[in-house]
């Protein structure tokens, strides 16, 4: 199985943010396991840096939540085709776009998220934390 992590359930995690944590902390402790090949986009990584630092205003902590996410998950960066083809879908949420591309791209069977509306109608099944949860039992 491989499935795409949305940066707001990385955010969930790494700012413990109620009342999303356990259950999208379960779901990304799934990817430790050899059966889950998680991804993360690397523009998801600079949105966590930024918000991250953001709220705590702290270089370190920033730091460490980018290597924990790196501990559990692969990088995958866009290319300018996924970048030109999410332009041009003119898609509400420019990131949710890309992200989605991405995930096509690398034939992922799940996009992990929260925001399950901007991800409807591609290749891919998006899917909660709390789903996740329940499938990977």
């Amino acid at each position: 199985m491989k499935l795409l992590c949305d940066t707001n359930v990385l955010l969930d995690v790494a700012l413990h943010r109620e009342p999303f944590f356990d259950a999208s902390a379960l779901a990304l402790s799934y990817c430790e396991d050899e059966s889950v090949s998680g991804l993360v986009a690397d523009t998801s990584l600079t949105n966590l840096f930024y918000i991250i630092h953001h709220a705590v205003h702290d270089n370190e902590i920033s730091y460490q939540a980018l290597e924990a996410t790196l501990e559990v998950f692969n990088a995958v960066s866009p290319t300018a085709a996924d970048i030109k083809s999410s332009i041009a879908r003119r898609h509400r949420d420019f990131e949710d776009c890309l992200l989605a591309i991405i995930a096509e791209r690398e034939q992922c069977d799940y996009v992990l998220t929260r925001n399950i509306k901007d991800f409807m109608g591609y290749s891919f099944k998006p899917i909660t934390p709390e789903e996740f949860v329940k499938i990977s039992l």
